[in-house]
């Protein structure tokens, strides 16, 4: 195998590792004064399925839903 064989190959498989199906939605949850809010449902929908997910915001405010179909 050349190396330039080689370099397409890698090439390609990271192009093909990006395509992705799934995505994640990150954030910080806070009052109006900017303070963190621990242990509040976070709820997501994907309105074209109708897909719901909840969460709840961990002890700094943050909170994560992976896995969602990508879309509205």
């Amino acid at each position: 195998m050349t190396a330039r064989t080689l370099f397409l190959l890698l090439v390609s498989a990271s192009a093909l590792w990006g395509q992705t199906t799934n995505a994640t939605l990150r954030g910080l949850i806070t009052d109006q004064s900017g303070a963190v809010l621990p242990g509040v449902t976070i709820s997501v929908r994907n309105q074209g399925t109708g897909i719901e997910r909840s969460t709840l915001s961990d002890e700094t405010g943050n909170y994560q839903v992976a896995a969602l179909p990508v879309g509205v």
